[in-house]
């Protein structure tokens, strides 16, 4: 049997099994192994399945997994969420749509102790569309501002998504993470200049009595306890430098690496979480236990997908598609930043039916080699693909962070949740055209570390 051949019966079983809803590790794992069976022969398949499922988890760089996320569960069990929020809308309350750049700048706040999309959504959008609507914002306002900030959880260092793309790239982890910071600031930036801006041409999205009539009549203000005052806002952004300080500084000064930071961070996060248990009226065992139970889920779900996602790529390489690709698309009798722009827009529709890790564990083995094959940076390619994957988590109709919108506040359905977040994606779009255009914007950090 031809080799194309083999490889589009692999692709069909890939695409018929995630359209049967069968986990997308499962399916990745099952296309590698069918493609290896008809390559060579089942012993063979199945006695590379079994070496790789043992191999890929005994990586010791994969240890800084499991630590950024336990980092990242343990400041979504704390305090953090409500009181960042509160100094955030402290420090914006006089500006126009304040309360819709406080959730902007707590998304950002938490993107950097976290490191997880989901995680920031899940743990600001309850608190802040509550608050926005009670005070006049209209719901798909709230819903989008949340969705849409909450996808720099995948940008701003420590993110899981890149420290997975450096696995699978080669790249270094430290440097994408560094890279990822002024593309972070950029994206926040962005969303505060729409919002300001709308609030001139549209004021019923900010302003409307209706809306915060139905908001008090559905929702209870914030308990006494969450009004906080400078004091705990000082302890909030304490939080934050120390985070940062030890994962993000320690890995610019080169003082420790990648791993070590995530250990560093973990442990940091841990004890603020301590600190949140004791202030709280839960106890410690309950939320400790929920955390790590919650951290053991992830990091087991990311690893499966690691496992399925080696064997299907060792079955590519094996069966040589990585260079046919590259063969034929330097081939190509067109512009080579043309061919960077169209893979790089193949990422909107990815994301409109996969998840960002299996997007990412999928597509980055086969195009990330051709791309720096024709001499681009690989870094910089990392943080536009990364964005894209932002692009993808709120684009219909499958955008993952538009569904935890909804699930996260019971008074906003999903369609809500999509029109609201639709506001941001040409804001989103330009950030990539400005990131695109200007590669110092990705680059200049990471050459300083370097």
């Amino acid at each position: 049997m031809e080799t194309l051949t083999i490889v589009m019966i692999a692709l069909f079983v890939l695409f018929a099994l995630i359209v049967m809803r069968i986990p997308i590790a499962l399916a990745l794992l099952a296309a590698g192994v069918t493609g290896l069976f008809f390559l060579r022969d089942a012993d063979y398949s199945l006695e590379t399945a079994a070496h790789i499922a043992f191999d890929t988890p005994a990586r010791y760089v994969l240890i800084v997994i499991p630590l950024f996320i336990a980092m990242g569960i343990f400041a979504k069990h704390g305090t953090f969420a409500q009181d960042a929020f509160d100094m955030a809308g402290r420090l914006l309350r006089k500006v126009r749509g304040g309360l819709a750049m406080a959730t902007v700048l707590t998304c950002a706040g938490f993107a950097a102790v976290s490191g997880s999309s989901v995680a920031t959504v899940a743990s600001i959008g309850p608190l802040a569309i509550r608050e926005m609507r009670r005070n006049g914002y209209s719901v798909t306002l709230a819903a989008g501002v949340v969705g849409a900030a909450g996808t720099l959880g995948v940008l701003i260092p420590p993110s899981v998504v890149l420290v997975l793309y450096g696995i699978v790239s080669g790249e270094s982890i430290g440097a994408l993470l560094i890279a990822g910071i002024i593309p972070g600031i950029l994206s926040a930036f962005m969303y505060f200049v729409a919002i300001y801006f709308w609030g001139f041409g549209n004021s019923a999205l900010f302003v409307s009595e209706k809306e915060a009539q139905i908001a008090a009549a559905e929702e209870p203000p914030l308990p006494r306890r969450q009004k906080l005052g400078w004091t705990v806002g000082a302890y909030t952004l304490a939080r934050i430098l120390s985070l940062m300080t030890v994962v993000v500084g320690g890995i610019y000064t080169g003082i420790v690496t990648a791993t070590e930071a995530a250990g560093l961070g973990a442990i940091v996060a841990f004890i603020f979480f301590l600190i949140d248990t004791v202030r709280g009226r839960e106890g410690f065992w309950r939320p400790f236990r929920q955390a790590t139970l919650e951290s053991i889920s992830l990091s087991s779900m990311v690893f499966a997908l690691l496992v399925g996602a080696a064997v299907f790529t060792f079955f590519l390489v094996l069966a040589g598609v990585p260079a046919m690709l590259t063969t034929w698309v330097t081939g190509l009798a067109v512009p080579d930043v043309l061919i960077v722009v169209i893979i790089l827009l193949a990422f909107i529709p990815l994301g409109m039916f996969l998840d960002p890790i299996s997007m990412l564990l999928i597509a980055v083995p086969l195009v990330h080699p051709i791309v720096t094959g024709m001499g681009y940076d690989g870094i910089w390619f990392a943080i536009l693909v990364v964005k894209l994957i932002e692009i993808g988590l709120i684009t219909p109709p499958f955008g993952m962070n538009a569904f935890v919108v909804a699930g996260a506040s019971r008074h906003v359905t999903v369609e809500q949740s999509f029109i609201g977040i639709m506001r941001f994606l040409p804001v989103d779009l330009l950030t990539v055209a400005l990131l695109f255009m200007f590669p110092p914007l990705i680059l200049w950090l990471p050459n300083l570390m370097m």
